[in-house]
């Protein structure tokens, strides 16, 4: 009987513990979604890639070249992949095509991270 109430008791905790990190899943992809279509606003072309914003709420923007260049259109496809809202695919195409002039870049080590953050499978949708 003890064992029966304590596994029970574990399972209970496990479905709260779940329900408690999908409501902070989903509170996290909520604000990044406005942190990202902020950025996207603020930048009229996608001749530099949004970085981060500044504390003044201006936009920290870099070249292709940048180490971390996909991580921006890396986090709109994991937003498409996550919301399957099409304004995100056509921002996360907006933002990837700039960085094709990349992939023949043999100045860095980084590549990957400048075109690999973007999910491939997604890339192509």
């Amino acid at each position: 009987m003890k064992k029966t109430t304590m596994y029970f008791v574990a399972a209970l905790l496990l479905a709260a513990f779940t329900g408690l990190a999908a409501l902070n899943v989903k509170q996290e992809m909520e604000e990044n979604a406005k942190q990202l279509a902020y950025s996207d606003q603020l930048r009229k072309d996608t001749k530099r890639i949004p970085h981060s914003n500044k504390a003044d709420g201006s936009l920290n923007d870099r070249e292709t070249s940048w180490w971390t260049s996909g991580f921006y259109s890396g986090e709109l496809w994991y937003l498409y992949e996550y919301t399957k809202n099409p304004k995100w695919k056509i921002l996360a195409e907006k933002w990837t095509a700039p960085l094709e002039v990349e992939q023949h870049n043999t100045r860095t080590h980084d590549l990957g991270f400048m075109l690999f953050t973007v999910p491939m499978a997604m890339a192509t949708v």
